[in-house]
């Protein structure tokens, strides 16, 4: 059980994490693309 939960939440840290990066990599865009106009 202790493990199974560990497993839950360590796949639900792993989601987070990618949608953080999702939205650096699109504040990143938008800051590149402001700079190109």
């Amino acid at each position: 059980m202790v493990g199974a939960g560990l497993h839950h939440h360590l796949h639900h840290h792993q989601v987070a994490v990618t949608l953080q990066d999702v939205a650096i990599a699109a504040a990143l865009q938008d800051v590149a693309v402001g700079n190109l106009k």
